[in-house]
């Protein structure tokens, strides 16, 4: 064999010796571990099923009702009993006198009704128609919101009416005369312009009889009642003193009408409003 041929030979043999060394030599992978196995799942025990509601017990039958009786009808009631409209209502039904026609022009009580509503209450209101000549007396009536003033004769009521107005006091004649307590009411219808029983007709007052000074707007002037009161009583001839309100200051009477002229030249030098009245107190 030709020396070429056998080195080529052996030349192969090493090269192939040599590659099959270098696989041999190359380390093996390491195995991986087993996994774990999983415990099979356990079955879920079965729910015990809910408990069935008891039954409800059957509601007691109703027994039915028995018809309502009719009811028998009511007697009519009577209409309440109308409120006496006159000088003594709201007396509580004592000693009432029978309602008997009278002359207006012959009624000597004035009617004051709604004052309350104008701002008057039954001081002022009271105090106004005593201020007033001729006034009597004086009943107050709640339910007609003022009340009656009765006068000495029919001409003097009428007279205080208009001096009302004239103040913004609401007042008329009444439908009859008040009648005072002890003494009759009026008797039977009287003619027209006839004057009335036991009423003595208004005689006009002379001026210079007049014994009592009139005090009017003393309250506007500074001076209260108690003083309108101390001066006069310090004056000569003081008799009384009457003090009004309504008109903001009072009547003073004194014993003779020239004392009363004099007691009002007094006042007039302190700046006290007087003059004389229009009727003795």
């Amino acid at each position: 064999m030709p020396s070429s041929v056998w080195i080529a030979a052996s030349s192969s043999c090493c090269l192939h010796g040599a590659s099959r060394d270098s696989r041999s030599a190359a380390p093996a992978e390491a195995p991986h571990p087993p996994q774990p196995l999983q415990p099979p799942q356990l079955p879920q025990p079965p729910q015990p099923p809910s408990p069935t509601p008891a039954p409800q017990p059957p509601q007691p039958v109703q027994p039915p009702k028995s018809p309502q009786p009719p009811q028998a009808p009511q007697p009519p009631q009577p209409p309440p009993p109308q409120q006496p409209w006159g000088p003594w209502a709201g007396d509580g039904g004592a000693a009432k006198r029978p309602r008997i026609y009278e002359d207006p022009g012959g009624v000597d009580t004035v009617a004051s009704v709604g004052a309350a509503e104008k701002g008057f209450d039954e001081a002022s209101l009271r105090g106004f128609f005593e201020s007033l000549p001729g006034f009597v007396i004086f009943k107050e009536n709640p339910r007609m919101g003022g009340g009656f003033a009765k006068f000495a004769s029919a001409e003097a009521a009428r007279a205080a009416i208009e001096m009302a107005v004239g103040e913004g006091v609401p007042a008329e004649i009444a439908r009859s005369s008040m009648s005072m307590p002890g003494v009759a009411g009026p008797g039977p219808a009287r003619a027209p312009g006839a004057p009335p029983a036991g009423k003595r007709p208004r005689i006009p007052e002379d001026q210079s009889q007049v014994d009592t000074v009139a005090c009017i707007g003393a309250a506007q002037s500074g001076f209260d009642e108690k003083a309108v009161e101390e001066f006069f009583s310090g004056v000569e001839g003081f008799v009384a003193f009457r003090a009004n309100a309504r008109m903001g200051g009072g009547f003073a009477k004194f014993a003779t009408p020239e004392l009363a002229v004099a007691a009002v030249q007094t006042a007039s030098v302190i700046g006290l409003p007087a003059e004389i009245a229009k009727s003795s107190m």
